[in-house]
């Protein structure tokens, strides 16, 4: 992540507009693409030229080098010396092929698509090629590294990137852009755009066979296995019974289960273990007449098997209870939350949702005393059971409702997917005076990973919405233009709207769609926070203080939204129902979206009302304006996906959960609390992606 210094705004720039995040730095207007590369150098890891190969697919790309050079070794894994090799990606972690080159030799290297291994799926005993039979496959966009000087042989200290674009013909599809999610009954669910002309779309599954060398990198000659998952026409894709197989990582078989012993959580645990979490899964369109499109971004494991429950953990279970699981001794001994494995192998607690229309509380004449049943679903699972107590007093209703405010406390949640896609052009009639190709000059903190985020950040913020991109090749992959914008949206919350974009390859021109309503909201919202921080932070206050001030100013102006959370869940169950019909489930979109800014700071901040998103992103921006380091993180609670902050105090990042902090029963039980803390390593699964974003934190300067 990148980070730059900035000022502590004590007024409200001519734009009102105030960026909160953990990175930002006053820039001079007018900074051009190139300075702005400079910046990044160090944590992209080479040069992006300019120069840009346009082949067919079959077409070759010949390159002069000096007569007999002899290239170093750049990696010790490599068979032979070679200064190029071709990607599948911008992070130049996934290599396609290495260009074959006899030291020594001629004046030329052919970076031949023929020399391409073949990557290909079997799909109903018919194989299809990703990638060679002599074409460059499926891929539209691929990235050309030179390690070496191609006169002195010797390597480079950066290697310089050259992006080849595939030409496709007349039948070209487009790569969708492809959201996931955990849905409530603990299946993955995959939603991209319909492509234009594609008739069907493929989810595979890419597992990594790249060796780790002594020294590190990757072995060269190393492939990737593709398996196929599922296919359908429709532009989603839900996880059944056969293909969460195929995303399982246990490695032990249905009749290990039935052995008592073999059957327990430590061994469940130790077998999942043994079977590294260490796969992509990705999403092709395909027409009939067998063409594919170009792959999706790719998805890791890590993103999801967390989130997607194997079975309910019972030893663990009844380790923690003196009873013998879902049978109990006393009503006092009702469980709240149940431990279950995870498919790649942790244990997390689910929040219990009880049945109370179908409850029954009898005298058995056979044991002599009460006997209560009470039907419980397990939430975010697909698991139901029943709870029997024996013994259990008439007071039941009243012990039942005391719990089921329990976990009423552990279901305040609420983060709904940003879905984010690039609509591409042959032209865009814009005001060609109105367009700019610097960077903005902006003098509050803002969040970029690239430069080709802190381009698009910096404009948005200063009200330039057509951009010049022609110093940004690297958009012609629509995937890496929809990723960067998720970014920018996602990391960046005083954004008020999830703006349309446009782009137009013909012209390199982008065109961001922000209404004058919804630019005037961030205006409104960073007046709000400008007077939120003059009345709250006092001089001299420590950081401590300062967190505390801002966490309690929410507590106390802000109400948890359930009906906004109601909405989400509405939405999610009619969407996720096969039988829900197109209306119904735009009925439900539309009644989800009139609680839009409950789930944004805009929400929390100028309405008063809010989940727990939009809670986290109003105290990363307060917080952020205070000048403490912050980081809104996401994972999912025993009730659901969450959103809390990491706050950086005392060398430390600290716990700060607004949400449940806000708790009449129990307020500030998440303030400053350590990440081991077992109150919070009990109830808080933190995401893959909120981990490295908190390992690979930056601090300002």
């Amino acid at each position: 992540m990148r980070k730059y210094n900035s000022k502590f705004l004590v007024t409200i720039l001519i734009l009102c507009i105030v960026l909160i995040g953990c990175t930002g730095q006053s820039q001079k207007s007018g900074m051009t693409i190139e300075d702005l590369r400079k910046k990044y150098s160090d944590s992209i890891g080479y040069d992006l030229s300019e120069k840009i190969y346009t082949v067919d697919q079959t077409e070759s790309i010949n390159i002069k080098v000096n007569n007999n050079v002899i290239f170093e070794e750049y990696f010790e894994s490599a068979h032979t010396p070679t200064p190029f090799i071709v990607y599948t990606d911008d992070k130049l972690e996934s290599p396609l092929f290495v260009p074959f080159f006899e030291s020594g030799g001629g004046g030329t290297i052919d970076i031949d698509p023929k020399e391409i291994i073949g990557e290909s799926f079997l799909f109903q005993n018919k194989e299809y090629a990703l990638s060679g039979s002599g074409t460059w496959g499926m891929y539209e966009t691929l990235y050309l590294a030179r390690y070496n000087d191609l006169k002195t042989g010797k390597k480079l200290d950066r290697p310089v990137v050259y992006i080849i674009d595939v030409k496709h013909g007349k039948e070209k599809l487009e790569a969708p852009v492809v959201t996931k999610r955990v849905t409530d009954d603990g299946n993955l669910r995959l939603d991209w755009k319909p492509v234009k002309g594609a008739t069907g779309y493929w989810v595979i599954k890419r597992e990594k066979r790249l060796a780790d060398s002594a020294n590190g990198e990757f072995n060269l000659a190393s492939r990737y296995h593709y398996s196929f998952i599922g296919t359908g026409t429709e532009t989603n894709f839900i996880s059944d019974k056969q293909s969460r197989e195929f995303l399982n990582q246990k490695n032990y078989s249905a009749d290990d289960l039935l052995d008592p012993q073999k059957a327990s959580d430590v061994f469940v645990v130790e077998q999942i273990n043994k079977a590294p979490v260490d796969y992509d899964i990705f999403v092709i369109a395909q027409n009939d007449r067998d063409k594919l499109s170009p792959p999706s971004n790719m998805i890791h494991a890590s993103e999801f098997t967390g989130a997607m429950p194997y079975r309910i953990a019972f030893n663990t279970f009844m380790k923690n209870t003196d009873n013998r699981g879902f049978v109990l001794r006393d009503l006092k001994d009702i469980p709240t939350t149940v431990p279950v494995i995870m498919m790649d192998g942790s244990i997390r607690n689910f929040a219990i949702q009880y049945d109370l229309e179908n409850d029954k509380f009898f005298f058995s004449e056979n044991r002599n005393q009460n006997i209560y049943d009470l039907p419980i679903a397990i939430k975010n699972t697909p698991f139901t059971d029943t709870i029997k107590v024996y013994g259990a007093s008439e007071d039941y209703e009243g012990i039942v409702e005391a719990k089921s405010k329990e976990v009423e406390g552990l279901s305040k949640t609420g983060v709904s997917t940003l879905v984010v896609d690039a609509e591409y052009k042959a032209k865009l009639k814009l005001d060609k005076s109105s367009v700019v190709n610097t960077v903005a000059a902006v003098d509050y903190d803002y969040v970029a990973y690239s430069p080709l985020e802190e381009y698009i950040v910096t404009n948005m913020l200063a009200g330039n919405f057509n951009l010049d991109m022609a110093a940004f090749p690297e958009v012609k992959n629509k995937v890496v233009l929809s990723e960067a914008f998720r970014n920018v949206l996602e990391n960046n919350p005083i954004i008020a709207t999830i703006p349309g974009y446009y782009y137009s390859d013909s012209e390199k021109l982008l065109q961001i769609s922000v209404s004058k309503t919804e630019f005037k909201k961030q205006k409104d919202l960073a007046e709000k926070v400008d007077q939120i921080i003059k009345s709250v932070i006092k001089e001299g206050m420590s950081d401590e203080e300062k967190s505390k001030a801002i966490n309690d100013y929410l507590t106390e102006h802000t109400e948890y939204d359930y009906d906004a959370l109601t909405a989400l869940k509405n939405h999610e169950a009619v969407e996720q129902n096969p039988a829900s019909t197109g209306a119904q489930i735009s009925q439900a979109e539309n009644d989800f979206m009139k609680y839009d800014e409950s789930f944004k700071a805009m929400g929390v901040l100028m309405k008063g009302k809010g989940v727990c998103a939009g809670y986290a992103d109003a105290y990363r921006i307060l917080t952020g304006y205070a000048g403490l380091e912050v980081l809104t993180v996401r994972g999912d609670v025993p009730g659901g996906r969450h959103a809390w902050n990491l706050v950086y105090l005392d060398g430390k990042w600290l716990v700060v959960d607004v949400t449940w902090n806000d708790s009449d029963h129990n307020p500030n039980k998440y303030l400053h609390i350590s990440q081991e803390d077992p109150t919070y390593v009990g109830d808080h699964f933190i995401s893959a992606d909120s981990i490295s974003a908190r390992d690979n934190y930056v601090f300002k300067k």
